[in-house]
C-alpha cells in the first residue's frame, strides 16, 4: 500500500554479377594485288606482319604462346554465363532475424542446512561477547516451515525509529474499530513515516492514536508480551526481538488486522 515502483538482426546479403565480354581479335586482310600490264612481272602479295600482343597479356579466346605472344589458333571464346535469354536473378532480399532465447535450465538454490540450536546459540554468544549483558536480542521465523528462533534479552530493547511499525499497526486497528480506511490524511502521514521514516509525520501519529497510552492499548491486542511504550518520546519505547516478529506476522498472516487494513 505504502510502496510504488515499472536484435535488431543485422543481415548483408551481396550478390556480385560477373559477365565476362569475350573479345575477338580479327587479323588485318591482305592487300589484293593490281592488275599490272602483261609486259611488267607479277608481284607476289606480301601480307602485313601482325603486331605481337605484349608478352604478360592473354586475350579472352586465345592462347599465350611459348614466347608469351598471342596466337589466334586457339578454341573459341567461351559462352558468358549470362545471356538475354536467362535473366540474371535478383540477390536475396536481407532478413532479420530475433536472438534465440536462452533455454539454459537455472540452477536450483542449496537448501538450507538445519543446525542444532546449541551450535547457533554458541555463536550467538560469540558475537555479542562484549556487549552488555540484555543488550542483545534475536529471533527468526520461517514462515514456510514455522520454524522458529529466539535468542537474548527478552526486553528492555529499546525501538528507537523502529516504533513507527508499532504506530502504524495502532492506527490501522483504531480505523478498523470505526470501520473506516485510512483517510488522505492518515495517509498524508502513514507514507512518508514507513516509506521515508519520518519523524515528524511520525511523531504526528503518536499523537493522533492518543500518545503512549494508545499504544499500550494497542499492544495488547497486537500480541505483544514485553513492550512498555515511551511516555512523551516513542523512540524510548522498549521491547524484544519476539515481540517485534509478532508485530511482522501481524502484517501478513490472518491474526488481529484485518485483510483489508493489511492490504
Amino acid at each position: 500500500m505504502f510502496a510504488r515502483r515499472a536484435l535488431t538482426g543485422c543481415l548483408v546479403a551481396i550478390a556480385v554479377l560477373a559477365v565476362t565480354a569475350a573479345t575477338t581479335a580479327h587479323p588485318s586482310g591482305a592487300s589484293t594485288p593490281s592488275n599490272a600490264a602483261s609486259e611488267r612481272p607479277p608481284t607476289t602479295p606480301t601480307a602485313p606482319t601482325p603486331t605481337p600482343a605484349p608478352s604478360n597479356l592473354a586475350l579472352p579466346g586465345f592462347g599465350a604462346a611459348p614466347g608469351g605472344v598471342a596466337t589466334g589458333d586457339a578454341s573459341p571464346p567461351p559462352t558468358p554465363s549470362a545471356t538475354a535469354s536467362q535473366p540474371v536473378s535478383a540477390p536475396p532480399t536481407p532478413t532479420s532475424t530475433s536472438p534465440t532465447a536462452s533455454t539454459a535450465t537455472p540452477t536450483p538454490a542449496p537448501k538450507p542446512t538445519l543446525r542444532p540450536a546449541r551450535a547457533v546459540n554458541a555463536e550467538v554468544r560469540e558475537l555479542a561477547a562484549g556487549v552488555p549483558a540484555g543488550g542483545v536480542s534475536v529471533a527468526a521465523l520461517n514462515t514456510a516451515t514455522g520454524a522458529y528462533y529466539h535468542a537474548g534479552a527478552t526486553g528492555g530493547m529499546r525501538t528507537a525509529s523502529t516504533y513507527k511499525l508499532f504506530v502504524l499497526e495502532a492506527l490501522l486497528l483504531q480505523r478498523q474499530d470505526s470501520g473506516s480506511g485510512l483517510s488522505s490524511y492518515d495517509l498524508s502521514l502513514a507514507t512518508p513515516m514507513i516509506e521515508n521514516s519520518d519523524n515528524v509525520a511520525a511523531y504526528q501519529l503518536f499523537l493522533n492514536i492518543g500518545g503512549s497510552s494508545g499504544l499500550a492499548a494497542a499492544g495488547a491486542r497486537l500480541g505483544l508480551r514485553a513492550t512498555t511504550p515511551g511516555l512523551s518520546d516513542p523512540t524510548l519505547t522498549t521491547t524484544s526481538a519476539a515481540d517485534y516478529l509478532t508485530l511482522l506476522k501481524n502484517l501478513v498472516s490472518n491474526r488481529t488486522l484485518s485483510a483489508y487494513s493489511r492490504s
